[in-house]
């Protein structure tokens, strides 16, 4: 299955219906193209599979208050970040808290996130660009082009293709 289409005709053969008859007055097109549509968003987050390994960079900031992660990432999803090469220890978040209460003058290269944000110590030694590595989840797709791949085209059979 390496379209979107592709899937869509899978779920009417599954459903025991004519790919080509898609309207029997229950399920519409639009329907089973947005069901489609949820269910690969649904597969594509159900393991960190390679095939939704992203990497993203910007110019990095320090800031004490935190920063939305790059668009489309999961929250929770960023293993590692690096800012201007260096690259920077993940801590649980309660620790990351803890951590700056004793040492708040610590330049220590850590950082953690808390759902969609991201925190890292303002007084790390570090500048430049910042590079988050992690989890993405796949753009919606446009339900009336029938060549779109899905994340697992490319992806062999043992990465949910």
């Amino acid at each position: 299955m390496r379209t979107f289409y592709s899937l869509l005709d899978e779920v009417l053969v599954r459903a025991g219906t004519s790919s080509t008859a898609t309207t029997d007055g229950i399920y519409t097109d639009s329907l089973l193209r947005e069901w489609t549509d949820q269910s690969h968003k649904w597969a594509a987050g159900f393991h960190k599979w390679p095939a939704v390994e992203g990497r993203s960079s910007s110019t990095y900031s320090a800031t004490a208050d935190g920063r939305n992660l790059p668009e489309g990432y999961k929250p929770d999803s960023i293993r590692t970040i690096t800012v201007g090469g260096a690259r920077l220890q993940k801590v649980p978040f309660n620790d990351y808290l803890k951590y700056l209460e004793d040492n708040s003058s610590t330049n220590a290269r850590i950082y953690s996130d808390w759902g969609p944000l991201y925190f890292i110590n303002t007084n790390a030694d570090v500048s430049g660009t910042i590079v988050f590595y992690g989890q993405y989840t796949p753009a919606a797709w446009d339900k009336t082009d029938s060549t779109l791949t899905t994340v697992f085209t490319d992806a062999g059979d043992e990465d949910a293709n």
